[in-house]
């Protein structure tokens, strides 16, 4: 495993979560499988030493890059002092404002944000850049999306729940979530001892590439999201006491029967099979 240089008096954080990526290897998996080119601007979430930014800047336009940790931000400022393509900032990648970014010259499709992040705050991240209290509320065509593309390391557990498939243990309302929004994939798959210090589990890179259109033409998002929540909440329970639970009439109930098997489980539905169950619910006829 070849490994990038330690770094001298290197303090490890345990409030920012910090595990550094060491393996070059998996540095360069993660750009070689990344669709970046010299057009794009790149959002770097915890740069940490660089490593991965030093990456990016052979091969994009422009990096903003955003760390918590202020001794590293003073690293990265003399590391980076030199190169006019990257700006850092000292900031709670939470608490960051993206619309305080100025993206001219950058149409949404020149538009990624890079990260290898904290465990803990994987899912809030992930609802950040795709906009989660606007597609709940809203729907996807109504929503304005930021980057068009997310690519994250992030614990093993989670990205599996990500691209998770219907009826699989693993598949959850954060599937729906993600897959409603974005189009998921793995990208590497990280093993524990390529970072340091050593986290306790597995790693995995996973995509989110941005949707910019309802590809199943969901008529009332309030629905929708009411229904994944009473199916994932009662887990294991019909289709149709899930429907209960969620707060649905027996009428709405006795509507869906008529194209669906309400004895199966909710979880075994796919992203279509929700959205034609929410249609179903809220139509007046």
């Amino acid at each position: 495993m070849q490994r990038t240089k330690r770094y001298k008096n290197q303090v490890v954080r345990k409030r920012f979560g910090q595990n550094f990526l060491t393996d070059n290897r998996i540095l360069d998996q993660i750009i070689e499988n990344s669709v970046i080119s010299e057009k794009d601007f790149v959002l770097e979430i915890g740069p940490g030493h660089g490593a991965l930014t030093e990456r990016l800047l052979e091969k994009v336009n422009k990096v903003t890059a955003v760390e918590i940790d202020r001794d590293l931000v003073e690293e990265l400022k003399d590391k980076f002092k030199d190169n006019d393509k990257i700006d850092i900032v000292s900031e709670d990648i939470l608490k960051f404002d993206l619309e305080t970014i100025d993206f001219t010259n950058y149409p949404i499709e020149n538009r990624k944000a890079i990260g290898n992040i904290p465990y803990y705050i994987t899912t809030p991240i992930i609802m950040k850049f795709i906009g989660e209290k606007s597609l709940r509320a809203n729907g996807i065509s109504k929503t304005n999306q930021i980057f068009s593309e997310l690519i994250i390391m992030m614990q093993k557990e989670v990205g599996e729940r990500i691209v998770a498939k219907p009826g699989t243990k693993e598949y959850g309302a954060l599937s729906v979530i993600c897959q409603y929004a974005c189009h998921v994939k793995t990208i590497v798959e990280v093993n524990r001892k390529a970072f340091y210090p050593a986290p306790k589990v597995d790693s995995i890179v996973i995509s989110l590439k941005m949707k910019n259109e309802d590809e199943h033409n969901i008529e009332d998002a309030h629905t929708f999201w009411k229904i994944i929540h009473g199916v994932f909440t009662s887990r294991r329970k019909t289709l149709r006491n899930s429907l209960k639970i969620a707060g649905f009439q027996e009428e709405q109930i006795e509507k869906v029967s008529k194209e669906f098997d309400l004895t199966v489980r909710g979880e075994t539905l796919d992203l279509a099979g929700f959205a034609k169950l929410s249609n179903i619910v809220s139509s007046n006829s």
